[in-house]
């Protein structure tokens, strides 16, 4: 599959959107920003964002025990979907509510959202690129669109973070990854 060709297809440019936010939010932000606001809220501290990452992590872990079956029996774009609600959902509020407790439950639902969105992009750039061609171009354009939002997200939240506080930083980093959920509702659905 040729990138152009890759790139021809509705469902690979929603992917490569929602690459783009995962990896803002997830893999950007969130490893970021979340240090630097235990550490700057004495109500939190920062001995918490090591344990918040863990939560993460474990809510990640965990869900992704089933969310691979579930996605096998029920399809990719309905848990691309899910995924970037939840993760939207825990990521908006994060930065405004400066408790321990709401800190640690925050980070493990982001973890669970965040389960299911990887294995379903993967599986649906798998579908996609299909068994029985190359697909690197397709591959590496849609890791690139992940590691931009990375790399995006972590400096313009830093940035807001900066600017007007980790609240307005988390609750942009949602709205992108509410905005990625979009093009998936215009997608038309796949047959076979």
């Amino acid at each position: 599959m040729t990138l152009s060709e890759a790139l021809g297809l509705p469902y690979y440019r929603a992917l490569l959107l929602t690459g783009f936010a995962h990896g803002w939010s997830n893999f950007g932000v969130r490893i970021a920003l979340l240090p630097l606001m235990a550490a700057s809220i004495p109500a939190i501290g920062d001995a918490a964002a090591g344990i918040a990452l863990t939560l993460f992590a474990l809510g990640n872990a965990v869900t992704q025990q089933a969310t691979g079956r579930l996605i096998d029996r029920r399809g990719r774009r309905p848990f691309l979907v899910l995924g970037l609600a939840i993760s939207a959902a825990a990521t908006i509020p994060f930065g405004w509510l400066q408790t321990l407790p709401w800190f640690l439950f925050l980070a493990a639902v982001a973890g669970a959202g965040a389960a299911f969105i990887a294995p379903a992009s993967q599986a649906l750039l798998a579908d996609l690129i299909g068994s029985n061609r190359n697909g690197g171009q397709a591959l590496s354009t849609y890791s690139m669109a992940t590691d931009l939002g990375s790399i995006a997200g972590t400096l313009l939240a830093g940035v807001i973070a900066q600017l007007v506080g980790f609240g307005w930083a988390f609750t942009v980093t949602g709205i992108v990854l509410a905005a990625a959920m979009v093009p998936w509702f215009f997608v038309k659905r796949r047959t076979g």
